[in-house]
């Protein structure tokens, strides 16, 4: 199959030609976090957090389950809740994962591409006017603010 490359261990998991720049786009993201971490601050227990939501985003962009890619839409949301436990921030992105599940219940033709647009909107801090991010860049640290804004996942 043109355009896809996959391994026949793995059949959920599948690179395509629109996901391979992202992925290497979050591999280059992860690689410069760790490259301008000072060393004071690299210890196995401060690396791990950016080191798992970069595997997150990796396997969110090789996915092609949409049931999976949910999974992994709610896994990228753990990390930096568990970081900054912030009430809005755990509502805001606990409702982009429920609308994100509803919209792939129903399907990504129709009535299912709503739920899937407010879903994004909300995890891109679009909706409801960016209200959950000044205290999301506030409290977290450089490394998670940047694995959780960029590469957007979901667009």
């Amino acid at each position: 199959m043109r355009g896809r490359a996959a391994d026949p261990w793995i059949g959920a998991l599948s690179v395509d030609d629109l996901s391979a720049p992202l992925l290497v786009c979050s591999a280059a993201v992860v690689a410069a976090l760790v490259v301008m971490t000072p060393r004071a601050r690299q210890g196995a227990a401060r690396m791990s957090g950016p080191l798992f939501s970069g595997s997150l985003l990796a396997l969110t962009f090789s996915s092609d389950d949409p049931w999976i890619l949910a999974a992994l839409f709610l896994a990228g949301a753990i990390p930096p809740w568990m970081e900054i436990r912030s009430r809005a921030f755990g509502l805001y992105q606990g409702a982009a994962v429920l609308l994100f599940a509803a919209g792939i219940a129903a399907g990504p033709s129709g009535p299912g591409c709503v739920p899937l647009a407010l879903a994004i909107l909300l995890r891109k801090g679009i909706l409801p006017l960016h209200s959950w991010m000044p205290p999301f860049f506030q409290r977290a640290r450089p490394a998670t603010a940047a694995l959780f804004c960029a590469p957007q996942v979901g667009t």
